[in-house]
């Protein structure tokens, strides 16, 4: 199963551009279905009116219809009220609203029923939302991203633009200025197909023909002057404060519906009555409102009557959107900026003897519709779409932009925004949270130093490999090129295949390893050890010492298991072709994969090769710098650190220790307990010096002086040699601290590192610790030991007073506080090796529980001690501690029993929730005297 999830290959941009074309014809035929299907019923409201008494028909059309189209919003999908657009902009924002097949079907019927009665809205804002919610239920079908559920939803949404006005290039404007404002390459070519494909289907099926509107050409016959130029500016400035007062009216409106505590059904029907009795008063051509806006282009109308339009169509579009009717906002804007356009252009005819009033209303258009929705590039391509008249670009842009900056001071922010506000979403303008992860990408998120394996690598040398490392799987590359992934999974499935065939030899017979399914290497031979196998065989198949359980060298009792063993390569076993992203890819991507195919690793690649991983530790400190407000990552900011001098040992030790040697005054202590612990796991020994640089100097370039550096390391080579134990020793320069460890930590496949943090500022603004130890506690891959070296003082039996900061054999009283994590496993079991120059030491394992818990469950303690007990010969108490803060518990507790050393857990995540609501480790290591061990245990 994990075999067949792992082996998918992402075609993201091959199923985005199929989405995308498929999502523009079924908007395209939303469109043409919603026009054809409107005029048709509208035309029999049109022609009933001519027939019988229009005062009487046309309310009674209008109340009948807008009724029946409020009942089926409010009985099928309420959430179809309105333009849409503001719902667009909520689920493009991951506010929980709905999109789907069935709300598109119910913005069709009920937007075909509303503008049939006679509501001044226009047909483009519901084939906007209509658009958008096919999209949306395209992607729930197909399962996606995040991410690419929203490019989906903008790509059916511009579609449904670019239908409504037989205009592709306004619907991908609109997408990038209102809905997305993102220029990836997948979102503009989804965003391109989409709205070229439904204008298409648009134009075709609309009876037009390919080309863009050439009567309006005709009728045009624009031109720009300079003396114009005042003209343009007036223009703009009245479309600006005008559009203002429609913004606000809008909301006004829809303040007033609310208060009237009406069903939706009669709001919707009262609206399309009151239009239909204004209507009824008006002039004839009022009653097709599609016909309008070209009537008054055409300059044969009145300034009477285009003042008439203007007044009562600002009203009626007011009473028509407040009462929640589905509707635009757009044809209004475009007919109210006709209106306006007009007027001022026969001024202008008054003034310069120029008749350019079809250029001043096309012109308003664009800046009503600016003004309004505050998009002004989108005003001007969809104005210039229709007349494709490049003499129309500068009275577009001059109006357009004037009108913009106008209606923007006046009423600031997007008409959209606040009618979703209006509808209890809100989205600030201050950079939240979630603002701030949803800004993170791959190249944020992975580590860039990758330990990897060639695929010929055989099955016994890549055991080997995972067994010295922390890693639970590695990337396979060859020749820089990413070939698969090899996991600890697949080594197990591999030998459990092979042990199937063979079986294991125990005392009482063979057992089938079949019978349970492994999930690392490891459980084989626990799974082995609880089954009492005799696991020494003449083969040695598997080996039991003094130390426990060993790797197997050979397997099986088949004679061709020895060469097996050896002959298997890594290509054999290994996932291919495993799932990647790319360094742009989101973080929302991201975790999308993960979780989808229920990974612990991404490989990040460019054409294939490996550029860096990510690991779900990885998202947790990326998540901690964004929120704590670090930039720098470490590695990345600044230049690789640069080896001066080095020593090397026979590499015989199960792993390294690195012991990274700041202060003299302390490294003795800290090598002599890092040695214990070395001795203890037969580890080797990795000393490390650092001397740090301006960042403006180069690593490679800069002359240092390594005398006194060597001299600590000697002593280092000194200890080694008296405990038997290979030591190697290197000094680096470097920008950094943390970045050179890390790399050393990379470079050297170092087990554990043991660092001392004497003399580092704790209170670092940012930093919990300091720079250097939050650092290695977030980013460091492998485990890792922190000694604070505490400054109590003690008096000796014959009088003299030790400082127990350096003489570990005063280290007598130890505390232990725990809580089951595996941080607290490994001060456990660094226990031994710490203890090894101490005098029976006293040893005190604590937990502490909540007062208010009456029966707390000492489960752990229990364990915890007759752990210990089994490895140490002396005594190990137990000390259930009642309080309500563990810090202040630990330390009142380590204060009264004097105790000398404190042994702490610390976590990556542990520390991101803790450094908002206080950490405890930090706390402790403060609030006493003691020397503070701090353990973190690698991380997955």
């Amino acid at each position: 199963m994990l075999r067949r999830r792992l082996v998918f290959r992402s075609t993201a941009v091959q199923s985005a551009i199929a989405e995308a074309c498929l999502i523009g014809v079924v908007s395209g035929l939303s469109a043409v279905l919603l026009k054809q299907s409107v005029n048709w019923l509208g035309s029999w409201r049109v022609q009933a009116s001519e027939i019988l008494p229009a005062i009487l028909v046309l309310p009674a059309f209008g109340f009948f219809l807008g009724l029946l189209s409020g009942l089926i919003i409010e009985n099928l999908a309420i959430e179809a009220t309105g333009s849409g657009v503001p719902q667009i902009k909520g689920a493009l924002a991951q506010f929980p609203i709905l999109l789907n097949l069935r709300l598109a079907l119910v913005k069709l019927l009920s937007s075909i029923l509303s503008m049939a009665a006679g509501l001044t809205l226009g047909r483009q804002g519901p084939t906007v939302h209509i658009g958008a919610a096919l999209a949306a239920q395209f992607s729930r079908w197909v399962p996606t991203s995040p991410e690419h559920r929203r490019q989906m939803i903008a790509a059916g949404a511009g579609a449904g633009l670019a239908a409504g006005f037989n205009a592709p290039l306004a619907g991908i404007m609109f997408i990038l200025e209102e809905l997305l404002q993102d220029l990836s390459q997948i979102t503009l070519a989804t965003a391109i197909l989409a709205c070229f494909i439904g204008a298409v289907i648009s134009r075709l099926l609309g009876g037009r023909s390919l080309e863009l509107n050439l009567e309006q050409v005709a009728l045009s016959n624009s031109s720009f002057t300079v003396p114009e130029i005042p003209f343009y500016l007036l223009l703009g400035i009245l479309a600006g404060l005008l559009g203002a007062v429609f913004h606000q009216g809008i909301l006004t409106s829809l303040n007033f519906y609310q208060r009237l505590k009406l069903s939706l059904p009669l709001k919707i029907g009262l609206a399309a009555m009151i239009c239909g009795f204004v209507v009824a008063l008006l002039p004839t051509d009022f009653r097709n409102n599609s016909g309008l806006r070209e009537f008054l282009i055409t300059g044969d109308a009145s300034w009477e009557f285009t003042s008439l339009a203007f007044v009562a169509y600002f009203i009626l579009t007011l009473v028509s959107y407040g009462s929640g009717a589905p509707g635009g906002l757009f044809h209004p804007s475009l007919v109210l900026g006709a209106a306006l356009g007009y007027l001022v252009g026969i001024g202008e005819f008054h003034v310069l003897l120029k008749d350019h009033t079809t250029t001043y209303a096309l012109a308003g258009m664009g800046a009503f519709f600016s003004a309004v929705s505050k998009v002004p590039i989108t005003a001007i391509v969809i104005v210039f779409e229709m007349t494709t008249d490049f003499n129309l670009v500068l009275p577009l842009m001059i109006s357009s932009v004037v009108s913009y900056l106008i209606a923007n001071k006046l009423a600031k922010g997007s008409l959209y925004q606040q009618l979703l506000e209006w509808r209890g979403y809100s989205l600030p303008a201050s950079r939240t949270e979630q603002d701030l992860l949803a800004g993170l990408t791959a190249s944020n998120l992975m580590q860039r130093r990758v330990e990897t394996l060639p695929s010929q690598m055989t099955l016994k040398e890549a055991v080997q490999a995972f067994s010295n490392s922390h890693h639970r799987g590695f990337p396979v590359v060859d020749k820089g090129q990413l070939v698969g992934i090899i996991t600890q999974t697949d080594l197990a499935e591999a030998l459990h295949r092979r042990t199937q065939d063979w079986g294991l030899k125990t005392g009482e017979g063979n057992l089938a390893v079949g019978k349970f399914a492994p999930n690392s290497l490891a459980e084989i031979l626990e799974e082995a050890e609880t089954r009492g196998l005799a696991l020494a065989e003449q083969n040695d198949t598997f080996s039991a010492t003094e130390n426990g359980l060993q790797m197997p060298t050979t397997f099986g009792q088949s004679p061709d298991s020895h060469s097996w063993w050896r002959e298997v390569t890594l290509a054999q076993i290994m996932t291919p072709k495993p799932i990647t992203v790319k360094p742009i890819d989101s973080l929302s991507h991201v975790l999308y994969l993960l979780n989808r195919y229920q990974l612990s690793r991404l490989p990040v690649t460019e054409e294939d090769k490996l550029v860096g991983i990510i690991t779900r530790a990885d998202i947790i400190r990326a998540e901690a710098d964004k929120l704590s407000g670090e930039t720098n990552q470490v590695g990345q900011a600044t230049e690789p650190s640069y080896v001066v001098y080095q020593t090397r040992a026979p590499a015989v030790g199960k792993g390294r220790l690195l012991v990274p040697l700041a202060t003299p005054e302390t490294a003795h202590l800290l090598l002599r307990l890092a040695a214990a612990v070395a001795r203890d796991r037969q580890y080797e020994l990795e000393c490390l010096q650092i001397i740090t640089i301006p960042r403006t100097q180069h690593p490679t370039q800069t002359p240092v002086n390594t005398v006194n550096h060597r001299r600590l390391l000697r002593q280092a080579e000194r200890l080694g040699r008296k405990w038997q134990i290979p030591v190697h020793t290197q000094i680096r320069v470097s920008h950094d601290v943390a970045q050179a460890i890390l790399e050393t930590i990379e470079e050297r496949h170092i087990s554990m590192i043991f660092k001392d943090w004497q003399g580092e500022a704790t209170n670092s603004p940012g930093y919990i610790f300091s720079n250097v130890i939050d650092t290695l506690i977030r980013q460091a891959p492998c485990d890792l030991v922190l000694v604070k070296l505490g400054h109590k003082e003690d008096v000796m039996a014959d009088g003299t007073i030790v400082s127990s900061c350096t003489l570990p054999l005063a280290w007598q009283r130890w505390l232990i506080p725990i809580a089951g994590g595996p941080n607290s496993r490994l001060a456990l079991q660094l226990i031994p090796a710490f203890t090894t120059f101490a005098n029976s030491p006293h040893i005190n394992v604590a937990q502490v529980f909540s007062p208010s818990d009456s029966e707390p469950n000492i489960t752990l303690l229990q364990q915890a001690a007759s752990f210990l007990n089994e490895k140490l010969n002396y005594r190990v108490a137990t000390i259930p501690i009642r309080a309500y803060s563990v810090s202040e518990a630990v330390i009142n507790f380590a204060t009264s029993q004097r105790c000398d050393v404190i042994i702490l857990g610390a976590s990556r995540e542990g520390l991101l929730q803790q450094a908002i609501h206080g950490n405890i480790p930090e706390a402790i290591a403060k609030g006493v005297d003691s020397t503070v061990v701090l353990v973190r245990q690698a991380p997955g």
